[in-house]
Formats: C-alpha cells, structure tokens, sequence
C-alpha cells in the first residue's frame, strides 16, 4: 500500500527519523496542526533537503492529503513507519505513535553506531597492514637485497624474487590489494545487512564470536518493534504481524512460531518462552508484565536491557578482534623480517 513510492528514492537514516519524528511529535502535541508544524519544521531545517522534504510534505497536508499519503508520496519513509502513522489516524494516538517512532529509529540508530564500531576497527588494522606491507615490499626489502649483493652471500628467496623480479613485487602488491578491496567488500557487505536488519547476507554475521552478539541484535530488535507497535495503540496480534517487518528472517520465523501458539491458545508470554526467542530472565519479566497488563512497558524494558547486553558483547568481541589481529599482523611482517635478519646476523658473525 505504503512501498510503492519509496523505491524511486533513498530512505531517511535512523538518525534522519528520530530526529523528524520527535520534531512532529512536539509540535503536534503541543496544539499545532500537522501542516502548520511540517512548515515550521522547514524554516528551522539544517540543510536545504531537509527543507524541501518538510515544505513537500507541509504542501501535500495543505491540499488536504492525510499524513500517511503525504510521507509516502515523498518515498524516503519506511513502510513500516507509514503503517504506523496510518494506524495512529485511525486510532487518534498519534503523538503516541510519532514519540514511539521517535524512540524506535534514535534506539536502531544507536544499535548501529554500536556494531559498526566492531566492523571499522578490523578494516582499519588491515588498511595498516596493507600499508606497511607495502612499504616493506618496495622500500625495506630492496635496501637488505642491496647488503646481500655487497656481501656476495646468498639472499633468502623470498628476497632474491622481491628485489630480482619487478613483476613478482609487482604481484605481490596486487594480491594484497586484491585481498584487502575483498575484505573491504565483506565489511560494506555486512554494514548493509546492519541498515536492513538481515544478517544473512554476510559470512561475518556467521563467525562464532558475532554469533551471540547476532541473537542478541534480532532479540533486541523484537523487543524494541513490539513495544514500538504496543506503545502506540495497535492490537497484539497486528504487532506480531506488523513487528515482521522490522526484524532479520531468523527473527520472522520466530514470530511465525509465537503467532502459531497464541493462535492455538497460549498467552503472549507463554508463546515467547516456547519459542526460545529471548533468553535469561526476560522470559520471566515479561511474563509478568503481562499478568501486570502492561506488557508494551515490559517490552520497552527488556529493549533496555539488551541494548545494555549488546554493549557489553560488542566489548568482548573486540576483546577478541584487537589481539587476534595485532598477532596476526606480526607474525606475517615479523616472518618476513625474521626470515631476512637470520641469514643476514650469520653473515655479520662469520665476517
């Protein structure tokens, strides 16, 4: 209903939501209409395409459009989002659902900014590898060829291909290049599958050290989707339909499997626990959340807690990435090094 439009333009960042959202959500709640505020919101932009999209949107109101088909008919909406709004119309909870919006994309947002941290550190430890491995190859290595030469003693030969052949050093430095543009490719590859919520699509995702911090993630996206969903008026069961949309396929099929038990008579919280999906007490806590009657609440919290979680995986990770790498990288500059400085020591000593 809602996607038709958005594939013919760039969708807002998280960043870029939360922010439009919280804006709208305090001037709709402070009494002024949706037209009136999306022109506010334009005179009071940053940039210059921040300002034409609220005066595209202001515009569209004015002409007597509802909210939902003004923000798809610019196409930098998710479908999501624009089920929501539509749902928060029909329901009059609106500034409920814009604040939960608001809340939701500043949450993913951070959960980006979170993980990303994990993905640029390796690149930039072997875009230093890269470096001085190159250096090695065409400054250092050449200068030991020349004490060889001098000496009349016999170069290692890995040396004698180095500084004999331009074409082997050459290579060399073009499959290094290969090997780090590929790995390049695999971070973008898994940054991607970060922006959509699919971990899939990358052999990072996969490594037994992302494993726990990949669970985490979908487990913390359910949360923070149903309470978004919950918070702003839609049923439970439409949660679980709509929340669909906001998670990896892993996530969908246990969603699949919580909407099969509830249909069979379990309770929210029972469905949840039967399917595994979240781990530790937050099985417990929701369940009392909802015998509480306040389960978008309870949903809200144990968002909370995995953000808390998903840090301190994103710690340990990196505990495991920053010395896995710096051995790695001196065991491959120290052999070469080490595999030069030997015979050239025994030269020094015989002399």
């Amino acid at each position: 209903m809602f996607g038709k439009n958005q594939r013919t333009k760039k969708l807002l960042s998280h960043d870029e939501l939360s922010v439009f959202f919280r804006e709208l959500a305090l001037l709709f709640e402070s009494g002024i209409a949706l037209s009136e505020a999306l022109f506010i919101m334009a005179e009071n932009a940053g940039s210059e395409k921040k300002k034409q999209l609220c005066t595209e949107i202001g515009t569209s109101l004015d002409r007597g459009n509802p909210l939902t088909n003004a923000l798809a008919a610019c196409g930098r909406f998710p479908s999501h989002s624009l089920q929501l709004v539509d749902i928060g119309q029909t329901s009059g909870k609106l500034d409920a659902v814009l604040d939960s919006l608001s809340i939701y994309y500043g949450r993913q947002a951070s959960l980006q900014k979170m993980v990303k941290s994990v993905l640029t550190y390796p690149l930039v430890m072997i875009a230093i590898m890269f470096c001085v491995l190159t250096v090695l190859i065409i400054e250092v290595l050449p200068l030991f060829g020349q004490v060889f030469r001098e000496t009349g003693a016999q170069m290692p030969l890995f040396l004698r291909l180095v500084t004999d052949s331009n074409a082997f050093s050459a290579g060399l430095i073009c499959v290094l290049l290969l090997i780090f543009l590929l790995l390049i490719a695999v971070f973008v590859s898994a940054g991607r599958g970060l922006t959509s919520g699919q971990y899939s699509g990358s052999f990072v995702f996969k490594l037994p050290f992302m494993k726990g911090l990949v669970k985490k993630m979908e487990a913390g996206n359910f949360a923070y989707g149903m309470a978004l969903l919950l918070a702003g008026g839609v049923s439970l069961d439409r949660s679980l339909d709509l929340c669909g949309d906001l998670v990896s396929d892993r996530a969908k099929a246990k969603i699949a499997e919580i909407s099969c038990a509830m249909e069979g008579g379990e309770t929210f919280s029972g469905a949840v626990i039967k399917s595994e999906f979240l781990d530790g007490t937050f099985p417990a806590l929701l369940a009392a959340g909802e015998k509480a009657g306040h389960t978008d609440e309870m949903m809200d919290l144990i968002a909370d807690r995995y953000t808390d979680e998903i840090n301190d995986k994103i710690s340990s990770v990196l505990s495991v990435i920053e010395p896995t790498l710096v051995i790695v990288m001196s065991l491959i500059i120290g052999g070469i090094l080490l595999s030069i400085m030997v015979p050239l020591m025994n030269i020094m000593t015989s002399v």
